[in-house]
Order: C-alpha cells, then structure tokens, then sequence
C-alpha cells in the first residue's frame, strides 16, 4: 500500500497529465477506505451465509449514516478531500461494525 501511494503522483502525472495532480490529495483519502470496503464484501458475504440479513441492512444503514454524518461536517470546509475523508469514515465504521457482529456471532455459522 505504501508503495502504491509513493508512486502515485508520478502515474498520475504520467497517465493524465499535470492537471490532476490537485485529484492526488483526495485520492490518498480514498485508498483507506477501498482498501475497507474489500474486507466488508467478505465479512457481508459471511452474514448472509448465517442469515442474518437484517444485520446486513443495519450495518450498512449505521456506516451510511456516519459517512453522512462526515460529509455535512467535513464538506463545506474542505471540499474533495473532506468527502473523500468521509468515504473513508463510513468504510471503516461499516468494516469495524461488521467485524463485531460476525466476531460475536461467529458460532452460527455452519462451516
């Protein structure tokens, strides 16, 4: 992951040109939370599998509200890379919420 950021600027500069060096700084507040969102397919998928569908819906329901909850508060003062940040703050609290309920509820699942 570091070494992905490192060189960001440079293929960014290479591949679309100076003009978007300003997109790099909302970028680098992305990458924490794609990198959570792939872990949340997978702990999701795992919910499903013990049906617990409503934890599901709930979950995600908390996580869109605390990125809501960061947009409003991060937005207005710091435009695209507030609303990145919020990304992130939703991604990880739909991540960590998620890693919990499957922690705790573990022994349902049938494997």
């Amino acid at each position: 992951r570091a070494l992905l950021g490192r060189s960001l600027p440079g293929r960014v500069r290479i591949l679309y040109g100076g003009a978007f060096t300003p997109s790099l700084l909302p970028l680098a507040f992305l990458l924490p939370g794609a990198v959570f969102m792939s872990s949340t397919i997978l702990l999701t998928t795992s919910c499903i599998g013990m049906k617990r569908f409503g934890a599901v819906s709930l979950i995600t329901l908390a996580g869109v509200l605390v990125n809501l909850i960061a947009s409003v508060a991060l937005i207005p003062g710091r435009g695209a890379p507030g609303a990145a940040a919020a990304y992130s703050l939703g991604q990880f609290a739909t991540n960590a919420l998620f890693w919990w309920f499957v922690l705790k509820n573990r022994k349902d699942c049938n494997a």
